[in-house]
């Protein structure tokens, strides 16, 4: 190892010694990390069952094939095979109808003409068909065929290695392959193993992330590219959880994990959250719909840091509370390489939502709540409220973190009250 290698890896030792040990944070990063490698290690294991089964389905699948006499086959299992196999080469199965003989088939129904050479290859090729009838009413346009409305797109039978998504065994496969090479690369040095070693870390990439390799670099993928769904029920009136959540520029004095919101105009706001490693992260979003007491939906603009795609719905439950199901898309910078960064620091949004939804049914359903180590009641939210500028009633701007406890002047406290009220 050289001196700029040397220098290297103690400039990182470093870093990462100054991150879990900082005296300020140091105690929860340590503990977000303890339960990340608990929490990975039960995934760990759940994904080691569900390979292994996985597996053994796939191995006796083929030695039942290899087992298999051949021959006539049943023919209401011939149907049930033919039918699991046209799903794949027609856009609406459903119209089409199976007729088993002792081997021989007559499908019928109405069906596209582009799809029909298709769907009777498919046939042909389903193991115990001695014959092949088409019956079936070829069709170039759909329109004026009902049974030929909507449907799904032909997905014709593709290997498993060629579909975006893998089944587990293809996963460990595929990572395997790419260990060797790194591990070659590893062994051999020298500038041709940077090729192979490339390959290998590709690969690696591939089966751990279950995406298409520039999907999960972030290219191509839009504002989705991770997805998840999360439900709280806060008792408290709908009504005062509508209004919490429309009012975006309270959230800063309520959630930990957001920063800034500011008010640009015309359903235009600018967010400032945290982002691994103690770097901010700024974008700008619209909220593209609105029902009163039940929706909330935002969008962040193209061109931004994050893509965000959020949606907040409210539903009142029998006690008088509130359920909210809140679905988030995002893409992190980096791809799936930031959203891994930004969960072993704990400030993905999962993690971020759990932890900020927690103060926020404390704030509703108690009045108060903790962010950032201080304590904020309802009554200092309120009185803290100011208006952005004259000429917009009712809007509101939240300072940032340093001057959260600032004391307002009394005139602005009267205006942002009586703004409140009415």
């Amino acid at each position: 190892m050289n001196k700029g290698q040397s220098l290297a890896g103690g400039i990182g030792i470093g870093l990462v010694l100054m991150y879990v040990l900082d005296p300020d944070r140091g105690r929860t990063r340590r503990a977000v990390a303890r339960n990340k490698v608990i929490h990975t290690a039960a995934r760990a294991d759940r994904a080691v069952g569900i390979t292994a089964r996985d597996m053994s389905h796939r191995l006796e699948g083929v030695v039942a094939r290899l087992r298999s006499p051949g021959g006539q086959v049943a023919d209401d299992i011939l149907a049930l095979r033919i039918r699991s196999r046209i799903g794949r080469y027609v856009s609406h199965p459903h119209a089409i109808a199976i007729a088993v003989s002792n081997g021989r088939v007559a499908l019928s129904g109405p069906i596209l003409e582009d799809e029909i050479v298709g769907i009777l290859r498919a046939v042909r090729a389903t193991p115990g068909v001695m014959d092949v009838e088409s019956r079936m009413e070829a069709h170039r346009w759909a329109e004026d065929v009902p049974a030929l409305q909507g449907g799904a797109p032909r997905r014709g039978l593709r290997p498993d290695i060629l579909q975006d998504r893998w089944s587990p065994t293809t996963r460990v496969l595929v990572g395997l392959a790419g260990a060797a090479l790194v591990t070659r690369a590893l062994l051999r040095r020298g500038v041709g193993a940077a090729l192979p070693a490339a390959a290998g870390a590709t690969l690696i990439s591939r089966a751990v992330s279950n995406q298409p390799v520039l999907r999960a670099l972030g290219i191509g993928a839009g504002r989705r590219l991770v997805d998840f769904q999360k439900t709280f029920e806060i008792d408290a009136p709908i009504s005062e959880v509508w209004q919490f959540f429309k009012d975006a520029e309270d959230h800063p004095r309520v959630m930990a994990h957001v920063l800034e919101v500011r008010n640009l105009g015309n359903q235009h706001y600018h967010w400032v959250v945290p982002g691994p490693l103690g770097l901010d992260l700024e974008y700008d979003a619209l909220l593209v719909r609105e029902e009163a007491e039940h929706l909330l939906e935002w969008e962040s603009l193209p061109g931004a840091e994050i893509g965000i795609i959020e949606s907040v719905r409210l539903d009142p439950t029998p006690a008088g509370g509130t359920r909210i199901d809140i679905k988030l898309s995002y893409h992190p910078p980096f791809g799936l390489l930031g959203h891994a960064v930004a969960w072993l620091t704990g400030t993905d949004p999962h993690h971020a939502l759990n932890e900020d939804m927690a103060r926020v049914k404390s704030f509703l359903e108690e009045g108060k709540t903790t962010v950032r180590g201080k304590e904020i009641t309802r009554e200092q939210l309120t009185a803290h409220k100011v208006p952005v500028q004259a000429g917009q009633p009712g809007a509101t701007q939240e300072p940032r973190e340093d001057s959260a406890q600032a004391p307002a002047a009394a005139t602005g406290n009267e205006v942002a009250t009586e703004a409140l009220e009415e």
